[in-house]
């Protein structure tokens, strides 16, 4: 019987050699007729060492093993479940396949009988499933993990209501992974069950859903092109009372809950996370190159993975707060680590999805309710990025602009104030000396240096100005083509300006204009075209969020949705952008 697959080079496992060493002092004592004795702490402890390593390797007799738990439990199953925990943290990547599949099993079992600690089981569960990994294996794990919060709906709500809020943020992040590919017979069933859990979590249990926070609704942004979440999306824009929450008010309120650090964690595995603060902890400055090379070569280098540094920086940015001591010391810091993670994104949509993961708390900062913690990575990054790297510096400024502008433009004045506090609190607190080291920059663009002024951030013609030019650059666009836009004397900005008025909408010439220069061709297209005639394949996905002048407008939220998904249009066409 073995528990784990390891090489002949490799040393023992200290707990599979704990559990096997239990079972094997204890096995004849693991037969019926069973002891009627009441075991002492320490016998307690090695029973239940051996009753386990029996229920996950003899899968035969795995239901006397669970009968003989249930007769001596005394502590209401906390010293197993405890054990089963370790196992999932410190094994679970080695555990035969066999074995993985008793340890859902005894999961199940474990719920049945309202188990002390076994939300905390799940959550450890939950926590190695493997982002942008489409194995068979986790694949599979997803499955189990999404049947196991169906099925057992009603004994999760006794056990501890929020574990459901763990299982809904885990399969909002998973399904923009894996709705991202179409017609594949191996997710289309599982695609399914992941929308039916989220969707009954958000329709069921929405008051609970207000204490994921404002990552909330970054997570459904992503999932707005799935029909079922389209109408979630709609009701929350327009009609909140559908959710039955008594004293919810709307999208404000989340983009005012900062999300708690354990929702980060679940998108980390605990190997990740033990390896990113190992380097953030005890790795100086100018070493850190081959431990990154490495982490990346284990967890990064496989097909459809990097969507995990969107995971990555969220985590080291709101759940890894380092002490004073580390931030003190010649330890490589946050922004450093976020930097190279910037860097090594080969897809434009992952790209402008890390970006957000990086300023997203930038938007809504409240000193009185956020950590400054969380926002301080972006702004080292942009000033330390000065001038040997000033590109970042750049995209980061931009792209930080236009979502204030246009992330959502019926709550404008929520992120004007938040990027504004932003700024005063990290000059307030001695991030960064003054905001002098931005705006006296030559390097740095003249418009945005007008806009980066804190007292301008209320001035929606100049940022306007900026979200075209961001958008036009991300075409690699040459200089005189969109300084032509933006000239006072343009004949075409006299018949059809690019900028109509604050709401940031653009022009059905300019549009047009755009598209030919995207796809390299004229159209003939009226005044209400759909936008699906243009970028087949994705206008499902740009549909509901692009419209034009006396018909539409861009909508509330998003651009920063259309504009992910139109740097992934571009990408797929085989052009490369830099918004």
């Amino acid at each position: 019987m073995k528990l784990i697959q390891i090489s002949s080079h490799e040393a023992k496992n200290p707990t599979e050699l704990s559990l096997r060493q239990a079972f094997e002092l204890f096995e004849p004592k693991l037969r019926p007729p069973f002891a009627l004795t009441i075991p002492n702490p320490q016998e307690y402890l090695f029973l239940n060492k051996a009753i386990l390593y029996g229920v996950l390797c003899e899968t035969h007799v795995g239901k006397a093993h669970m009968k003989h738990l249930h007769a001596i439990v005394t502590d209401g199953y906390c010293c197993f479940v405890s054990l089963l925990v370790e196992v999932v943290n410190e094994l679970y990547v080695k555990l035969l396949e066999p074995v993985k599949s008793r340890l859902i099993w005894v999961t199940k079992e474990l719920i049945n009988v309202l188990a002390v600690g076994v939300e905390g089981l799940l959550v450890c569960l939950l926590r190695q499933i493997l982002g942008g990994d489409f194995s068979d294996g986790n694949l599979w794990l997803c499955f189990e993990m999404a049947t196991i919060f169906m099925s057992k709906w009603d004994y999760l709500l006794q056990v501890d209501p929020m574990i459901l809020t763990s299982g809904l943020y885990t399969y909002l992040r998973l399904l923009a992974d894996h709705s991202r590919f179409v017609s594949n017979p191996k997710l289309e069933a599982l695609k399914q069950l992941e929308i039916d859990f989220c969707i009954k979590v958000l329709k069921e249990q929405f008051p609970l859903c207000l204490k994921v926070g404002r990552d909330l609704v970054r997570l459904l942004q992503d999932l707005v092109h799935l029909p079922k979440f389209r109408a979630i999306w709609k009701d929350l824009v327009l009609n909140q009372g559908e959710f039955k929450a008594r004293g919810f008010y709307g999208i404000p309120q989340l983009y005012n809950t900062r999300t708690p650090s354990e929702y980060m964690l679940l998108r980390i595995t605990p190997e990740m996370e033990a390896q990113l603060r190992f380097l953030l902890t005890h790795v100086k400055l100018g070493n850190q190159k081959r431990h990154q090379a490495w982490f990346a070569k284990k967890f990064l280098w496989e097909p459809n993975r990097e969507t995990l540094i969107i995971d990555i920086v969220r985590f080291i940015c709101c759940a890894y707060h380092p002490t004073n001591e580390v931030i003190q010391s010649d330890v490589v810091p946050r922004w450093a680590v976020i930097g190279w993670l910037l860097k090594s994104c080969t897809k434009n949509y992952v790209e402008a999805n890390v970006k957000l993961a990086l300023l997203y708390d930038w938007l809504f900062f409240e000193e009185r309710v956020d950590n400054i913690m969380d926002i301080e990575p972006a702004m080292l990054l942009m000033v330390y990025s000065i001038p040997r790297y000033i590109d970042i510096t750049h995209t980061l400024l931009e792209f930080l602009f236009l979502l204030m502008e246009n992330y959502d433009v019926e709550h404008y004045d929520i992120l004007v104030k938040g990027v504004s506090t932003s700024f005063s609190v990290l000059v307030k607190r001695g991030v960064i000396c003054s905001l002098d080291v931005l705006t006296s920059c030559d390097a740095l663009s003249p418009i945005l240096q007008q806009a980066r002024q804190v007292g301008n951030l209320k001035s929606r013609k100049s940022v306007n100005k900026l979200v075209v030019l961001v958008i036009l650059w991300a075409t690699i666009l040459p200089l005189k083509a969109w300084l032509f836009f933006f000239s006072e004397k343009s004949e075409s900005k006299k018949r059809d300006p690019v900028i109509h008025d604050s709401a940031g909408m653009i022009s059905h010439s300019a549009v047009l204009w755009l598209l030919k220069y995207f796809n390299g061709s004229d159209f003939d297209i009226s005044r209400n075209f759909s936008i699906n005639t243009i970028w087949d394949g994705v206008s499902e996905q740009i549909g509901p969020h692009v419209k034009l002048k006396g018909h539409t407008c861009f909508t509330s939220p998003n651009l920063c949705c259309l504009c992910v998904r139109l740097e992934n249009s571009l990408h797929m066409r085989g052009r490369r952008t830099h918004c």
